[in-house]
């Protein structure tokens, strides 16, 4: 297990930790009561997947044995598909973000000297805590030497085709505020993505130090992964009451769902079911047809927005609104319950994304 740096978990936030987990399995022949074991534990360690809930439906294991992997200061890296993943433990794989992957977004910042502050997506605190991990397991090997700011980092270098340990900044004072020469210059505000190589504001740019190259391995080691899986969204208490749009939390939640259609699901086709729905907050009898066209408005608002932001025109966006409900909070429901704040459980967003087959 990875040691947590108060100071770097308080500062880049304490779900640095969450993770994309596949499995691995080294012996050949198993019993049924091993197998069942080792689904039992990929089920439990996948359940907070990219900060859904129940995302990872496994309907079948299959082993993959021709695979290309890289041996990184004693981590065995594997690609699958187009994507790359860490040996974390004999039985845990986390996946790691390419360059094309590593960005963060803006938001407003509690710190009275700083307006602003950028959050990493789950691909980049991914690459953060394995380097933290190699640094930790590899010492005295220190990607940053007196510098404090940066943090050790791991990524895929797609042009070189080789993983890489090195150091990430996002603060602009590693390099003295050096840019790269194609980088777009954009408008430091909340909601706004900056990402490594392509775009930078007044204070915020994503710097990397390369310290050390992976290397090829010619005989990988087979590892057990999902052949169909099937993401889905769910967010409890998404909607600010009695309007369509999101609370803070739920669109930096939303945000992150975005960008896993736009590296998943390029030329996908399939049906997405937008499920919403609204708390009961007043007498149901009088409410019934308001709460069922807020439903309908908040689902047509989120297709709007899935379709806009993600880009993706393979995909059949499907409302379903459900109107007003208390089945994912029974009880808390007027006029038991007046609080609008406790009803806001049944106000509910889920997305059910098309499976993937492997």
């Amino acid at each position: 297990m990875v040691k947590r740096d108060k100071k770097l978990s308080l500062f880049f936030y304490p779900d640095i930790y969450n993770k994309l987990y596949i499995m691995i399995k080294q012996t050949w022949d198993i019993s049924q009561e091993e197998r069942n074991r080792i689904i039992s534990l990929h089920e439990s360690a996948t359940k907070n997947l990219y900060l859904m809930s129940e995302q990872d439906v496994v309907q079948g294991v299959k082993k993959v044995f021709d695979i290309e992997s890289w041996d990184l200061l004693g981590k065995m890296i594997v690609k699958k598909g187009s994507d790359y993943f860490v040996e974390d433990t004999l039985e845990d794989f986390i996946q790691i973000p390419t360059d094309l992957q590593i960005s963060g977004l803006i938001q407003k910042s509690s710190n009275p000297n700083n307006k602003f502050k950028i959050v990493p997506t789950e691909l980049t605190k991914n690459g953060m805590e394995v380097g933290l991990s190699i640094k930790e397991n590899n010492n005295p090997i220190n990607p940053f030497g007196k510098v404090t700011t940066p943090i050790p980092f791991c990524y895929f270098n797609i042009k070189k085709n080789i993983p890489v340990y090195g150091a990430i900044t996002f603060y602009g004072s590693f390099y003295s505020n050096m840019t790269f020469p194609n980088q777009e210059k954009i408008k430091e505000r909340e909601g706004n993505i900056v990402t490594f190589n392509k775009n930078y504001t007044d204070n915020f740019t994503i710097q990397l130090l390369d310290v050390l190259g992976g290397n090829p391995t010619r005989e990988p080691n087979p590892i057990e992964t999902p052949e169909k899986i099937t993401k889905q969204f769910d967010i409890e208490s998404p909607f600010v009451f009695d309007k369509t749009e999101l609370t803070a939390d739920a669109e930096n939640k939303f945000r992150e769902f975005i960008e896993i259609i736009k590296n998943n699901y390029n030329n996908i086709k399939g049906d997405v079911t937008v499920t919403t729905s609204a708390s009961i907050d007043s007498d149901p009898t009088k409410s019934e047809k308001y709460n069922m066209d807020l439903s309908t408005r908040r689902a047509q608002t989120i297709i709007d927005r899935l379709k806009n932001e993600s880009g993706n025109r393979s995909l059949n966006f499907i409302p379903n609104p459900i109107g007003q409900t208390d089945k994912f909070k029974p009880g808390l429901k007027w006029p038991e319950v007046t609080d609008k704040e406790q009803t806001a459980p049944n106000r509910r967003l889920i997305i059910k994304l098309p499976e993937i087959v492997q």
